[in-house]
């Protein structure tokens, strides 16, 4: 550590300080003292010194990116490296093309604020609040990224989700479902594939857009990725849906209710993460019903108390 004064080019004199940090860096600094005399300097560079050994070098403030500068990495260190599924990638990769980079991209992460979300929302308001509460949610872990990577210092906005009514789901009973494979049959090869993976296979339209096919040449096998889209498959459901006369609804974990499969097991085929998802599906159960309908049917319990106490009975007569 040492303090050195010598006199400035122009006038005045220059101190140059140079310290070893805690971290064993050393780090040096040369600046014109604000002080007219040899000794003022000398005492202005000591002071110097000392603030730099106890607070350390004043960090510059670093520019925020933008959010089209940050999103590849977004994707690429968040969403691909944890090995989240295609769909979700895919999805994500769609709500960033359509809605984030167009509105928000020239926006630097620590200026993007609670208002600027209220503006998203108010712009996304012919969007139903399931799609705009997928844009929000991605929204959420993106600044999040960014402040745990040390890009920004802090999250800058507080965003929070439409409300959403949990109702039931819409489904197709056997006989529209049918129909709906029957008039996709009818309008070509890719709307037929896309009734039958939603309807026998169960997958969304998200998962079908992330769907890895294999390609047989007459020379050679090569594998590539669908590039089947939302844009791609919609339609073609739209008009299967006019041919065959009926309105919006789901196949596969419909069928299953329908068929009285046990709730746990359609969520392991679907792949839901939350259950309640699942009881969506449950309405359509008549197994269940009728079972629930049988308890009516059994015989009234010999004690007034009911099945508690003829089970206690039992166990107790067991152990004596």
């Amino acid at each position: 550590m040492s303090v050195k004064v010598r006199p400035y080019r122009r006038g005045g004199w220059e101190v140059d300080v140079r310290v070893q940090l805690p971290d064993g860096r050393e780090r040096r600094e040369r600046k014109r003292a604000p002080a007219s005399s040899r000794s003022a300097a000398i005492r202005w560079g000591e002071a110097r010194e000392r603030e730099l050994l106890v607070h350390g070098p004043a960090q510059l403030r670093r520019e925020s990116p933008t959010l089209s500068d940050f999103w590849p990495r977004f994707l690429d260190g968040y969403a691909r490296a944890n090995r989240q599924k295609p769909s979700g990638i895919a999805a994500k990769e769609t709500i960033g093309h359509v809605h984030l980079n167009p509105t928000l991209g020239n926006k630097r992460l620590d200026a993007i604020t609670t208002e600027t979300v209220q503006q998203l929302k108010h712009q996304l308001t012919d969007r139903a609040p399931k799609t705009v509460n997928n844009v929000l949610t991605v929204l959420n872990v993106l600044p999040k990224k960014a402040v745990e990577w040390d890009v920004i210092e802090r999250m800058p906005c507080t965003i929070r989700l439409l409300p959403i009514p949990k109702g039931s789901a819409g489904f197709y009973d056997f006989d529209e479902y049918e129909r709906l494979v029957g008039a996709a049959q009818l309008i070509d090869r890719n709307a037929y594939l896309i009734a039958l993976l939603g309807g026998e296979a169960g997958l969304r339209c998200g998962e079908m857009m992330a769907l890895e096919c294999s390609v047989n040449a007459a020379a050679h096998r090569s594998r590539r990725r669908s590039s089947r889209s939302t844009s791609d498959a919609q339609p073609g459901v739209r008009s299967s849906r006019r041919a065959a006369s009926i309105g919006c609804g789901t196949g596969s974990c419909s069928h299953l209710a329908m068929r009285g499969a046990p709730a746990r097991a359609i969520q392991e085929l679907a792949g839901h993460m939350d259950l309640a998802t699942t009881q969506r599906y449950m309405h359509l159960s008549p197994a269940a019903i009728e079972a629930a309908i049988r308890l009516l049917d059994q015989a009234k319990p010999v004690h007034g108390f009911g099945d508690m106490l003829e089970t206690a009975d039992r166990e107790m007569g067991k152990s004596l």
